[in-house]
């Protein structure tokens, strides 16, 4: 609800008269009032500020500057340790790997499995292997984890490439 135009104006210069004069002496005290407040105020913020800073600075790692010289070479040392340490852990690995391998191969090592009342299983068998089979060797076991990890990186990659 609004006032009508004639009215307003009456009740605005019944309020404010530009002639009279404005007792600035109330206002600067106001002012000045309100000014030291926010000093103070805003000199508490800039040393709340100043502490995070500082106990950010505390926080962050070395790693943040630069490294010397001596540093880097000490890092790259470090580095081509630990990639010699992996290496020589992926050879042990390869080596014990093909060691029972081997003896399960010599020992002809297989396992009895009863597919009967498995239909998926049994359709899995007989296209992976060729023939139906209740018994699955240990060279038919590396064939079918060769098989699935195959299977794994293909899908892997469609999914990487979107199709």
């Amino acid at each position: 609800m609004s006032l009508p135009l004639e009215l307003s104006d009456e009740f605005l210069r019944g309020i404010y008269n530009p002639n009279d004069p404005i007792p600035t002496q109330h206002l600067n005290e106001y002012v000045v009032s309100q000014n030291v407040e926010e000093v103070k105020y805003n000199d508490k913020l800039l040393a709340a500020i100043k502490e995070s800073e500082g106990k950010l600075k505390e926080t962050q790692s070395p790693a943040a500057r630069p490294l010397t010289p001596e540093e880097a070479m000490i890092v790259d040392e470090q580095i081509g340790i630990m990639l010699t340490a992996l290496i020589e852990t992926k050879e042990r690995i390869g080596r014990i790997k093909t060691h029972i391998d081997n003896k399960a191969i010599e020992k002809n090592v297989a396992f009895s499995l009863d597919i009967d009342n498995k239909l998926a299983l049994r359709r899995a068998v007989r296209i992976m292997f060729g023939n139906r089979t209740n018994t699955i060797t240990y060279s038919m076991y590396k064939e079918a984890l060769e098989a699935k990890r195959t299977l794994e990186k293909q899908e892997a990659n469609d999914y990487v490439k979107g199709l």
